[in-house]
């Protein structure tokens, strides 16, 4: 039951958008509304024009013809002439809105003929549709055609357009007929459209009838034109002159020549501009939708927005039309739209009206319960609400106020306010009276004197209003005795507060939720401003740090005042941390910023002038150390090549007597030291060519010689180096190289040097019979890997970066076993990052060590990209 009754009251609810609906249809469904949308159309043809075609020529029978040729109606051998000259420069079709249907000369008819003839049927001529008196009265409606001579030449076509409800032509229809005889139109026979034209249509009136070609009758008779103006085109010919009277009435124009109303269905027609209209089911459905959609709104919204509403609603549709008949051939109606919407919104209006009514009768009432409302708000009211004439006489007053002047008989209806309250006065002087000309607005302090004679801090804020033509004022009193109490109490705290941060050594600044300067110390106002230090409370924070940097009291600020205030600025509205800034006297101040928990923010500025003195010490001695260390790095360089001049001669000198060049050494032992020396040499050399390459690196001076270079015969060749002695120690070497590596962009000897260097540690530091694998990969985004993996003795991850560095060794029984200066792996790195690529060691203590050589993919040549990394070859 409570549901039927739901849907029932949803029903009723409905009823009159349904009712508006209703209204619509039986105006729209009868043609009431038609002119509405005539005008409307007009209105979106003025918006929407558009040019014509450049295949039409309106050959025109104008005032000029007329004024040139004098004589009316003309010889018809002027047609004939016309009609030869259009043919002659390859007009495409001609159309005469001219009447033939009567005889003439003769020789005019035959020359007309002889012009026909010669047309090949081109020409079309015109045939009316005109009244006749018939029989009893009546009047029949009778075919006028041309002669049937002229016509067994020519297409016929009608002339005939019918005038819309409203008197005006608006409409055409590509065939005509009358009983049982069919003729199609002039302009459709004229535009011989390819495709079936609808059976009526609108015509376009955007089209600009003045835009279309057009020449004089006379100047195509005696040949007074550019055959280029005839040539393709479709010509119509017909009277434009207004002394023939021959005008049509259009929307838009007002009225047009009859042949321009055939030349506009033309254009409409071969343009695909044969506008139709919607059909109604359609149409009404939507204005249902509108009527359903808007009027609950309607009823909801004020009358001001319901009128934006529906302004907006008949914007939209008449935009909407107009678009749609822009883009397609098509008029949208939009009439029942509007017409619903517009119901829909005055009945909301009537409704309003009616509650209008009803809510001024409640408001009525509103206002008297109001009213005792609040006289009981008055008197149950915390402060005292009094009412005094211009006399200061008391009219009225509540409980509250009572009870703040302790029962004084002039605190009474009738009493003299100015007796019981007075101005504040200086201590040990009189109360002087209350002035109540100056006693206006507020809040005032001022001193309510009680019948016992003690006298209470109280405040006031008066008003003014006029009743019944007499001006009274509303006093509201509170008693502020107890506040006074608490602010003086207040201040006490507040000094002493002021007093402990000036005596802290810290520079403290408090600033309120509006960036405002709330309080801050001595050593603060130094800090910013020196010796001068101005009265900076209120202030915003922009103000004081813009006044700060214009004196010239912040180093980081002088020249540069206004970037330097505008960093400040969002460093202080961010804060990320503590930071220094250094003073125009020399001293340095670490400032920190902190929030509040209202908003507001807390900064401290401690000195840290003697922490940077120490600070700079240890920066000079820092200097100091690394200027010794490049002077030692070039030290060993030159010392290097001082030491290698010689220790190749030493090589030189062994190798001689090695081989025996000058002859027998005699004992063998000579050979066997012989042999001592020259490989002592080489180690020697070796340290020394390695410590000259570490010494070029640290001092920025070694340069890659970058070409593109094979990583297998590389890799193989850095192989064979070690191979013997590993065979000695009886390790096994694996190696895994892909057949798809691709090529590498790097210094083919710095390459050997970090393979071999890894290849020699593998060998050294791994027991007899170890395994040694060599491996070469793809990685990630590109790049190449080379691993050399052993099982010797192992690294503790700890000792990794000592041993990557320059003259780093891992002490171990294994290691102190083998000669070494600890420039391996630090070299083999340093020619790693020259190219732009990593060194990493993976090692385990009695596991083995995996060192990775990585480099990035710009490194990386694939095959496919051979020509390519040939051209970026320098």
């Amino acid at each position: 039951m409570p549901l039927r009754l739901f849907r029932t009251m949803a029903k009723l609810r409905r009823m009159p958008q349904i009712m508006v609906f209703l209204v619509v249809a039986c105006l729209y469904a009868p043609g009431y509304l038609d002119f509405v949308e005539s005008e409307l159309a007009d209105t979106r043809f003025k918006l929407l024009d558009r040019a014509p075609s450049e295949n039409l020529l309106l050959v025109e029978i104008d005032a000029q013809s007329l004024q040139e040729l004098p004589v009316w109606p003309w010889p018809r051998s002027f047609h004939a002439e016309v009609i030869d000259r259009l043919i002659a420069a390859r007009a495409r079709r001609v159309a005469i809105d001219i009447d033939f249907s009567a005889h003439s000369k003769p020789q005019e008819d035959q020359a007309l003929k002889t012009a026909l003839e010669f047309s090949n049927g081109r020409v079309i001529l015109p045939a009316f549709m005109q009244a006749a008196s018939g029989k009893a009265g009546q009047t029949d409606v009778v075919l006028s055609a041309p002669l049937p001579a002229l016509a067994r030449h020519a297409t016929l076509a009608s002339v005939n357009v019918a005038l819309e409800a409203d008197g005006r032509v608006r409409s055409a229809s590509p065939v005509v007929t009358w009983g049982a005889t069919s003729l199609p139109a002039l302009f459709a026979a004229l535009a011989e459209h390819p495709e079936p034209a609808p059976d009526s249509f609108y015509i376009d009136f955007g089209i600009q009838p003045s835009a279309i070609s057009r020449v004089s009758f006379v100047d195509i008779l005696i040949g007074r034109f550019e055959p280029e103006l005839v040539v393709g085109k479709n010509v119509l010919i017909g009277a434009t002159a207004g002394q023939f009277g021959d005008n049509i009435p259009v929307p838009v124009y007002g009225v047009l020549p009859a042949v321009v109303v055939q030349a506009l269905a033309f254009e409409s027609l071969i343009a695909d501009r044969t506008l139709q209209r919607v059909t109604s089911a359609p149409i009404l459905l939507v204005a249902l939708l509108i009527a359903l959609a808007l009027g609950p709104r309607f009823l909801e919204w004020s009358w001001c927005r319901g009128l934006l509403v529906l302004a907006a609603v008949w914007l939209t549709a008449f935009g909407l039309s107009t678009a749609v008949q822009a883009v397609f051939p098509i008029i949208l109606e939009i009439a029942p739209w509007l017409l619903a919407s517009a119901l829909a919104y005055a009945y909301a209006l009537t409704r309003r009206l009616d509650q209008q009514d009803l809510r001024l009768l409640a408001q009525s009432l509103t206002i008297r319960r109001k009213d005792a409302f609040m006289s009981q708000v008055v008197e149950k009211s915390f402060d005292g609400i009094l009412t005094f004439d211009e006399n200061g006489t008391i009219r009225t007053l509540n409980r509250a106020a009572e009870l703040i002047f302790d029962g004084s008989p002039e605190a009474a209806v009738g009493g003299d306010l100015c007796k019981i309250l007075h101005p504040i006065s200086p201590a040990g002087t009189e109360q002087s009276a209350l002035d109540l000309r100056r006693l206006q607005g507020g809040p005032y302090e001022l001193v309510a004197r009680r019948a016992d004679g003690v006298c209470r801090a109280v405040q006031i804020v008066v008003s003014q209003m006029v009743q019944d033509h007499e001006t009274l004022f509303i006093a509201q009193i509170r008693d502020i005795s107890q506040q006074k109490l608490a602010e003086a109490k207040a201040r006490e705290a507040q000094t002493r507060l002021n007093e402990a941060i000036e005596s802290i050594h810290e520079g403290f600044a408090l600033y309120d939720e509006q960036d405002r300067l709330v309080l801050c110390n001595g050593k603060f106002r130094e800090f910013l401003f020196g010796a001068d230090r101005p009265n900076l409370s209120g202030r915003p924070f922009e103000k004081i740090i813009q006044e700060a940097a214009e004196c010239g009291r912040v180093a980081s600020a002088v020249g540069r005042v206004e970037a330097w205030v505008s960093h400040c600025l969002a460093r202080h509205r961010n804060p990320q941390g503590p930071y220094e800034e250094r003073f125009e006297d020399g001293t340095y101040a670490l400032i920190s910023e902190r929030r509040t928990r209202n908003g507001g923010r807390v900064a401290i500025y401690t000195d840290i002038s003697e922490l940077k003195r120490h600070e700079s010490g240890l920066r000079a001695a820092v200097e100091q150390a690394q200027t010794a260390n490049r002077s030692k790095t070039e030290f060993l360089a030159n010392m290097s090549h001082e030491l290698r001049t010689p220790l190749n001669a030493i090589i030189g000198f062994s190798e001689m007597f090695i081989e025996q060049v000058l002859g027998p050494l005699g004992a063998p032992r000579y050979r066997e030291y012989a042999e001592d020396i020259r490989g002592s040499g080489r180690h020697l050399l070796d340290i020394i060519n390695d410590v000259l390459d570490v010494s070029k690196i640290e001092a920025g001076r070694q340069e890659l010689n970058c070409e593109l270079i094979d990583i297998r015969s590389v890799v193989e060749a850095s192989l064979r180096l070690v191979e013997q002695r590993a065979q000695d120690a009886g390790h096994s070497l694996s190696v895994d190289l892909p057949d798809d590596l691709p090529y590498l962009y790097a210094d083919e000897r710095a390459l050997k040097q970090v393979l071999l260097n890894l290849l020699s540690n593998a060998v050294k530091f791994t027991p007899d019979g170890g395994a040694i694998s060599v491996r070469a990969r793809l990685v990630e985004a590109d790049g190449l890997s080379i691993d050399i993996a052993d099982s010797g003795i192992g690294i503790a991850p700890e000792d990794v970066p000592r041993a990557l560095a320059s003259f780093g060794q891992v002490e171990s029984d294994l290691a102190r076993r083998y000669e070494g200066a600890g420039l391996g792996l630090a070299l083999a790195r340093s020619f790693m990052e020259l190219h732009g690529g990593t060194l990493e060691l993976a090692s385990e203590v009695e596991v083995g060590t995996t060192a990775t050589v990585g480099f990035p993919a710009d490194r990386v040549r694939r095959p496919e990209r051979l020509t390519m990394a040939h051209s970026a070859v320098p």
